[in-house]
């Protein structure tokens, strides 16, 4: 599969995003998406065996507005 190139604008990012588009969001390998996930360092969620990440909450992570409770919980910063 050809590799797609991430819209400039995040409103045209998708909602649910896979590993290998928040690798390419991230600019890094697509392997460290899956140890920061290992180490609860990226709010995710688990599909069965599969990955998802919801835009905002990575959007919101990125900026410092949260704080990750365990690898799929957030809170807000106060």
């Amino acid at each position: 599969m050809a590799k797609q190139k991430m819209p400039e604008c995040t409103c045209e990012w998708p909602k649910v995003m896979r590993a290998e588009e928040v690798a390419r969001l991230l600019r890094c390998d697509r392997k460290t998406i899956y140890e920061a996930v290992g180490r609860g360092e990226l709010p995710h969620v688990r599909l069965g065996r599969t990955l998802r990440f919801y835009r905002d909450s990575l959007l919101a992570w990125l900026a410092g507005d949260v704080n990750l409770l365990g690898p799929k919980r957030l809170i807000p910063n106060s």
